[in-house]
């Protein structure tokens, strides 16, 4: 997760958070860390940073502006959130970078640590292009959702466990299993 994702986060959470207190939440000894970082992705201070986030829940994508790079914060729906409400997570992306399936999804167990711990997230793109060794969403045994590498082996896929290779085992190209590519992981502070 990067300043401006983690700013945006603490923006929402608190919405009269001070200049101040987001340099002490992010680290910074000095609250101008924030107005340079703020001035590097084209905002004139906080103000201006703080009405675009809070008005991300009326818009879902919201322009960004770095150095003439164009990004957009976008909106991807946590899977397995409560029931009653969908829970979003916005996410700083490049133009195009993510299709509209993606979505994000909260680590609930050790198995793969340190490579992702307990309630980090990983964001999945079921279109995402992919070559042999990316880290995939698999769907295993009882639906359960695994984190596996995917080797392309001819007609197969190898699928093998990120951290352990002596959990494995092969796809057929026709499988429904594989749920999507994981684009990007954020840990969880």
């Amino acid at each position: 997760m990067d300043n401006l994702e983690k700013m945006a986060l603490l923006i929402q959470k608190n919405p009269s958070i001070t200049g101040k207190e987001l340099a002490r939440e992010l680290g910074y000894a000095q609250e101008k860390s924030i107005y340079y970082w703020l001035n590097k992705w084209g905002y004139k201070g906080l103000r201006e940073f703080k009405d675009e986030v809070l008005s991300w829940e009326r818009r879902p994508y919201s322009q960004v502006g770095e150095s003439g790079i164009r990004y957009t914060v976008q909106e991807l729906p946590l899977q397995g959130s409560a029931p009653g409400g969908e829970v979003v997570v916005p996410l700083v992306v490049g133009e195009g970078e993510l299709s509209s399936a993606s979505f994000a999804l909260a680590i609930s167990t050790d198995d793969y640590y340190p490579l992702v711990g307990i309630n980090d997230l990983i964001i999945v793109d079921p279109r995402a292009d992919f070559v042999s060794g990316d880290l995939f969403l698999v769907s295993g045994e009882n639906d359960q959702l695994q984190l596996r590498r995917l080797y392309d082996i001819g007609d197969e896929y190898l699928i093998i466990h990120p951290l352990r290779g002596s959990k494995h085992a092969r796809l057929s190209k026709k499988s429904r299993a594989l749920v999507g590519k994981v684009v990007r992981m954020v840990r969880h502070l």
